[in-house]
């Protein structure tokens, strides 16, 4: 509809001016924050120009992120101490924000890298190698028990990423495992030692406090014979076939192993149904 006289703005003109939809008028005289000063026998809504700064003042605060609350409270008080308070208030908001934000960037980061080396692993399944590591952290949950199966593999990881999440940016973006220590087999003629697992762990991310954690496992800076292969870490295939290798080349073990699951059955496809994992075991040559 045209101007019903020349002072007047349609909702429409209105609108526009501020580059608005009718619809983001009706909802904000639906909720009170700004209504029409008219609305004739038809139902038409009209503006004063008088309105025009009330509404500049409103889109402004909207695009600094203040929200429609709050801008009601600032418009009806004309106060600018509390305009100030409330962009003080504001400017601390999305610092919090930021801070977050930088947090959540580092943690992308973390596991951008974690995927990279899954993919150079997975160039060399089944081929053991030495590895050199720093210093690392994780979280231990023990097994109820040595038969271990997939029933009981998942709940005890679980608990140990709970004690993870339990402190600040405690993100499982490192990966998780098993870590699997020396028993000896009892079914074997000569009762040798093997390994069997013992906890899972969740790797404690770099920027963590882990004096706020309980039950830390620390794997030392050092020597790591490692093999990357497809299958569950309490099969034994692994460590098995690591230690063999490890004999043939004249490497003591030291202590326990660490079974690293790299992949797990979310990424399974045709091909390969089974966990694609990283036996690691420390070594003295």
């Amino acid at each position: 509809m045209a101007q019903a006289e020349s002072h007047w703005y349609s909702i429409g003109e209105m609108a526009s001016l501020f580059a608005l939809t009718r619809q983001t008028l009706i909802y904000y005289n639906k909720i009170g924050l700004f209504c029409p000063a008219m609305v004739n026998d038809d139902g038409y809504r009209f503006y004063l120009p008088t309105q025009i700064p009330t509404l500049r003042l409103i889109c402004l605060l909207k695009d600094l992120g203040i929200e429609l609350k709050e801008i009601a409270e600032i418009i009806d008080s004309r106060n600018i101490s509390a305009l100030i308070d409330y962009l003080v208030a504001r400017k601390a908001e999305i610092g919090r924000r930021i801070g977050q934000l930088d947090t959540q960037r580092e943690l992308i980061d973390q596991r951008i890298r974690y995927y990279k080396s899954v993919e150079r692993w997975r160039d060399v399944t089944d081929t053991p190698i030495l590895k050199q590591y720093d210093e690392r952290l994780v979280v231990a949950e023990g097994f109820p028990h040595f038969d271990v199966t997939r029933e009981v593999l998942h709940p005890t990881l679980m608990r140990s990423m709970k004690k993870l999440r339990a402190v600040e940016d405690g993100v499982p973006v490192d990966g998780f495992g098993t870590m699997l220590t020396e028993v000896k087999d009892e079914r074997g003629d000569e009762g040798q030692l093997v390994y069997r697992p013992a906890v899972t762990f969740t790797v404690v991310p770099a920027g963590v406090d882990s004096s706020k954690l309980s039950d830390v496992v620390m794997l030392p800076k050092g020597l790591y014979a490692c093999m990357s292969y497809w299958g569950m870490p309490y099969r034994g295939y692994a460590a098995k076939r690591l230690m063999k290798w490890l004999n043939d080349h004249n490497f003591e073990p030291l202590g326990n192993a660490f079974d690293f699951c790299l992949l797990d059955t979310t990424s399974c496809n045709d091909i390969h149904q089974q966990d694609f994992c990283c036996i690691q075991v420390m070594v003295k040559f």
